[in-house]
């Protein structure tokens, strides 16, 4: 037999991860600055949201911060070969119990825009000083070896120059890393009947 257990952690839900924390903070702490988020599509006075779920629809007065995941790769550990742990061989009585790991790592980006450049600046400031705070929060709440830190943050630039409506915008590269585990776990039917022998002749089982 051959058993693998399903690795715990899954690159989908950063996306989600971001957006959510983004909300609750412009949604409890940015009253003063006139930059809320709010449920209520009515009373919200920004958006913040995946780029996907923005990506046919322009921008209008409300400025908006957007989330992209991004791309990432996956390591293993170069000095045991990913493998974290394994019992022994009198310990399983002859099976393969041993458990592994490697890191998932990539870089997503927040994406920010506004109608007016001082909007687009405050809106960055608060964001980063928010995702700066929270990092060391989120990663031991969630176990991430990185998350957020160190960011990149690209100057605020005027993306549509020669169109009548302005747009300021703003670039935030966020990377992040995650170590995730598995265990692999086979039955040496060969080995297991052997181990079994020793034991009912009384000999000592090796390690």
């Amino acid at each position: 037999m051959f058993a693998v257990s399903i690795p715990q952690f899954s690159p989908l839900v950063l996306e989600s991860l971001l957006v959510t924390s983004l909300r609750y903070y412009f949604s409890t702490n940015t009253e003063q600055f006139k930059l809320v988020w709010n449920e209520d599509e009515k009373k919200r006075s920004m958006d913040i949201g995946a780029v996907l779920d923005f990506s046919k629809i322009p921008l209008q007065e409300k400025p908006r911060i957007l989330i992209d995941r991004g791309g990432y790769q996956v390591s293993k550990s170069s000095i045991s070969n990913s493998m974290m742990s394994q019992k022994t061989f009198g310990e399983t009585g002859g099976l393969i119990d041993k458990q592994n790991f490697y890191f998932v790592q990539g870089q997503a980006t927040m994406y920010i825009e506004a109608r007016q450049k001082g909007a687009a600046e405050t809106l960055t400031e608060l964001a980063t000083r928010f995702i700066g705070w929270s990092s060391p929060l989120l990663c031991s709440a969630l176990g991430f070896k990185e998350l957020g830190l160190p960011m990149s943050v690209s100057p605020c630039q005027l993306t549509n120059p020669e169109q009548e409506t302005e747009i300021f915008s703003t670039q935030v590269s966020l990377p992040w890393m995650k170590e995730d585990t598995w265990r692999i776990h086979t039955d040496g039917i060969k080995f297991k009947s052997f181990v079994l022998q020793l034991v009912a002749d009384g000999l000592p089982v090796p390690d």
